[in-house]
């Protein structure tokens, strides 16, 4: 078996760290400017050659008919820049907007019923600086917009997401 010092190149491909990120807070929101969910991870690359990928998985609900995205950002030094492309085309339905993961709830008498937004993405950050990644949301009809933990409504009825939210970083070397 081979082993692999630090301060020697490492054969590309190969995963040099993983770092996991739990979110169990809850959050909401109603807003159609995308926001930071709370769900995020930092993580360091050993070299500016290294890719990063990042493995997230996010559930949301609402009460209502409501459309919502997600998109990944990078920040480094305080920086945030969206990095997770289009993943759809941009019409006159303002429901379509251009989003690494799309949210739909239709159907008013399922209130809170999880949906299991998830996804990859392969960054090549070129940094050795300590870099987030962080998953925004926005609203973009209707209702608000939940995630992690309980959620109570004025009847007195709880409804539970039954997961935390997660996200890893691995960095693979160049």
């Amino acid at each position: 078996m081979a082993t692999y010092s630090s301060d020697k190149p490492q054969p590309a491909g190969r995963v040099l760290q993983v770092v996991n990120g739990v979110q169990k807070t809850f959050a909401s929101t109603t807003s159609s400017t995308p926001a930071a969910t709370g769900l995020e991870v930092t993580i360091t690359p050993s070299s500016t050659s290294s890719k990063v990928l990042i493995i997230m998985s996010i559930g949301i609900s609402s009460t209502q008919d409501d459309y919502g995205y997600i998109k990944l950002y990078r920040v480094i030094g305080g920086s945030a820049t969206e990095i997770t492309g289009v993943n759809s085309t941009q019409s006159s339905n303002a429901n379509n907007v251009n989003a690494w993961r799309h949210y739909g709830h239709r159907d008013g008498d399922a209130s809170y019923e999880v949906s299991d937004l998830s996804g990859n993405y392969l960054d090549s950050p070129s940094s050795t600086s300590a870099i987030t990644y962080k998953v925004y949301w926005a609203n973009t009809y209707s209702d608000q917009m939940v995630t992690a933990q309980p959620y109570t409504v004025d009847t007195g009825n709880t409804y539970t997401n039954m997961f935390s939210n997660q996200i890893t970083a691995m960095e693979i070397s160049g």
